[in-house]
């Protein structure tokens, strides 16, 4: 073999380990980009998860105060009727957020993240006046 031909086999070796090395580091970066994706998808779902719970814990509380205006004289009751007509549009209201929530990725879940907890802390807000306004009254 002349040197020449020498030097062409050094240049294809060179050039297949070249190539080996930069599929080696695609592949690992491959990996690392499926692993980021799925800690991502683990915490969108996390937060998804809390937002349907707090969602319920609301949904629990604004059937308590339900029970409890039942058996509310008349005034009362007809304060708590207008309340609940508030808390039923609140909570239509909230479970639109949610549902963006589910739908939601990335970027955008963020800024739906901020409406929900507004939305959240509104009704908890309006639910806590309401409890109160109802003991104080009993």
């Amino acid at each position: 073999m002349t040197s020449t031909e020498e030097e062409a086999q050094k240049q294809k070796k060179a050039t297949r380990e070249y190539a080996e090395k930069a599929k080696s580091q695609i592949d690992d970066w491959a990996d690392q980009i499926e692993n980021l994706q799925k800690r991502a998808d683990k915490a969108n779902e996390t937060i998804k998860t809390e937002y349907e719970k707090q969602i319920k814990d609301l949904q629990a509380k604004i059937k308590e105060l339900q029970e409890k205006g039942d058996k509310a004289v008349s005034k009362a009751k007809e304060e708590y009727d207008k309340q609940m007509k508030d808390f039923e549009a609140r909570h239509k209201e909230l479970m639109k957020e949610a549902d963006k929530v589910k739908k939601a990725s990335g970027v955008a879940l963020e800024e739906v993240k901020k409406g929900l907890d507004a939305a959240m802390k509104d009704i908890k807000e309006a639910l806590e006046k309401a409890r109160k306004a109802y003991e104080e009254q009993r």
